[in-house]
């Protein structure tokens, strides 16, 4: 019956501390649902996609694919319009012109280009050193004489095309200009506002 007795209490005391000397009772630092391993942590390494050069009016272009993009000048003035007649008039106050050149620098095939000042104010925006955000004109019926109709350019040919936006507030000092291309990409182009033609 001693016998008995301490085999009992000896099987007792294994199921209490565990065979190996440890208690068998699962802390927080043994359970596995709490235990952070470093493969179970995801860290993000990815990048943000760098910024576009803003390149500088008159002296620097653009390039996506065979066409090549740059900004030739900007003024201020009245926009000489044509209604759908061809009658012609001027528009009622004085907008800034930015000029642009588009060239085809393929030597054997067509080029298109996206003629900015004939879609959304999506495709192009005009900012300023301020903060300032200007509008791209729109004339409704009435289109500025002297823009291209075709958006098509031959071989090593060249086309110009201009935007109309709201004139600049006089304490401005540079001018960003941002184009959409269509591989999805973005041309940026600083004017300064000592260029602009007054």
């Amino acid at each position: 019956m001693r016998f008995t007795a301490r085999l009992v209490c000896v099987v007792a005391i294994c199921a209490s501390v565990g065979c190996n000397g440890r208690s068998s009772t699962s802390s927080p630092s043994d359970s596995p649902s709490v235990t952070a391993r470093r493969s179970d942590i995801s860290v993000s390494t990815q990048s943000k996609p760098p910024k576009a050069k803003r390149l500088k009016a008159q002296t620097e272009f653009a390039v996506q694919g065979d066409l090549q993009l740059s900004v030739r000048g900007a003024s201020l003035g009245l926009i000489a319009l044509a209604d759908p007649r061809g009658k012609e008039s001027y528009s009622d106050q004085r907008y800034m012109h930015i000029w642009l050149k588009a060239t085809n620098t393929s030597p054997s095939r067509f080029v298109d280009y996206p003629a900015w000042g004939r879609f959304s104010a999506k495709s192009c925006t005009l900012k300023d050193d301020l903060g300032n955000t200007y509008r791209l004109i729109d004339f409704g019926n009435k289109k500025p004489v002297d823009r291209p109709t075709d958006t098509r350019i031959r071989s090593s040919e060249s086309a110009e095309d201009y935007l109309v936006f709201d004139p600049p507030v006089p304490k401005a000092e540079e001018l960003y200009l941002s184009l959409a291309l269509p591989d999805g990409s973005t041309a940026e182009f600083v004017v300064p506002a000592s260029i602009v033609r007054k």
